[in-house]
């Protein structure tokens, strides 16, 4: 800043004392000098906004991976979390999140690509106003209907388990109020052999694996 006002005023000083062509060189200079100083700034100012922006955007990805922690991993962790986020956002907005193209899971905070595989055997995802889950391949879901009945559902029949936002019920395949069914005796079956699959089951599964591991080292 001192070297421009040094040089401004010598600039002016030999303006009033020199010829008509030397004034017009000292303006043109003057002017580029000017110019030079401007875009100089800019370029500073906007090296500090590109600065700030990629601040903002590494704190805005810690908080993503904060919340892919924050999932869970049992289905009533996970369902419950999903359910929460499209409940805070119909408050929110009075309205549902939307359907299609990914929005189902952005709009509500999520990231479309952590739902493209199943967790626990389980797909899930948003359809605007419920939740829907059905079994991988290999599998199926159990649960406990209103009549008393128990319902199976293989992955062939690619239907749904689904849980409406607006009168917080699940339903088996369709919204049909023979079809409500009771989520706590929801469970998952191997389709091949007909077992239970249990969190305790896999678990137990996972911990001898690693002991036969130990025992061939």
């Amino acid at each position: 800043m001192k070297q421009l006002v040094s040089f401004l005023l010598k600039t002016i000083k030999a303006f009033f004392v020199g010829s008509n062509e030397n004034k017009i060189q000292l303006l043109d200079i003057s002017v580029s000098f000017s110019l030079k100083e401007e875009q100089q700034k800019a370029s500073e100012n906007e090296s500090v906004q590109e600065i700030k922006i990629n601040e903002n955007t590494a704190i805005i990805n810690n908080e993503e991976n904060i919340t892919k922690k924050s999932f869970g991993t049992s289905f009533k962790e996970i369902s419950s979390y999903i359910i929460k986020l499209m409940e805070d956002y119909y408050n929110q907005y009075g309205k549902f999140p939307r359907s299609w193209g990914g929005y189902n899971f952005t709009d509500i905070g999520l990231n479309p690509a952590d739902w493209e595989s199943p967790i626990g055997h389980i797909i899930y995802t948003t359809v605007g106003d419920r939740l829907q889950i059905r079994p991988e391949q290999g599998y199926g879901f159990e649960a406990v209907k209103v009549d008393g009945s128990t319902v199976r559902m293989s992955y062939k029949l690619n239907y749904n388990f689904m849980y409406y936002i607006a009168n917080k019920t699940w339903y088996y395949h369709k919204k049909d109020p023979a079809n409500i069914i009771d989520i706590n005796t929801f469970r998952i079956y191997s389709t091949e052999t007909g077992e239970i699959i249990t969190e305790d089951t896999e678990e137990k599964v996972k911990d001898e694996e690693q002991i036969d591991e130990i025992k061939d080292v």
